[in-house]
């Protein structure tokens, strides 16, 4: 296990940061690969365009295969493009996450991690972590509390109309005084 730069390890000053930086930066390699990771970003992005192909599939265009094509390679054109701007971003994404991991644990803690996600068990576990966020059944739960969320501020949005409404802003005193 690398715990500090090479050129810090031949003369053993290695500060705590370049040594929780290395430890990050394996634990993001050991993690998931870079491939890997666009597969599970590119996984859930392919079932939305499925779904936007689907809502934009009509009669009229499933009956004629040249708009039923133009209407696919449009969708595989956003598909590459997206790819595309994924790999251009990914280096900033691997340092996102490194940072993170150096900003959250400690030193210690980030050993720890690593000898457990170099572990195939712990391979195992990160891969399955990423699968359950983007889960369709955990995805209908999170969508399913958002809706019980906002249908619970409905009744708040108007309260809150009501109480401002009950004051109004003086021009003569410059300040907001309550309405009679």
């Amino acid at each position: 296990m690398l715990t500090a730069p090479a050129a810090a390890q031949s003369d053993g000053t290695a500060s705590e940061f370049e040594v929780e930086t290395a430890l990050a930066q394996q634990i993001v390699a050991e993690s998931v690969s870079a491939v890997e990771f666009e597969e599970l970003v590119f996984s859930s992005i392919a079932q939305e365009m499925v779904q936007r192909r689907a809502a934009m599939t009509n009669p009229t265009i499933e009956a004629n295969p040249p708009l039923s094509k133009i209407l696919d390679d449009w969708i595989d054109e956003r598909m590459s493009n997206a790819r595309a701007i994924f790999r251009a971003h990914y280096p900033a994404i691997r340092l996102a996450q490194e940072e993170f991991f150096v900003d959250t644990y400690t030193t210690d803690e980030l050993r720890e991690i690593l000898a457990f996600v170099s572990t195939p068990t712990g391979k195992k576990y990160v891969r399955s972590h990423a699968e359950v966020r983007s889960n369709p059944a955990v995805k209908a739960a999170i969508a399913d509390f958002a809706v019980k969320i906002a249908q619970s501020d409905s009744p708040s949005v108007d309260e809150l109309s009501e109480r401002l409404a009950g004051y109004m802003y003086s021009a003569e005193e410059g300040e907001l005084v309550q309405a009679e």
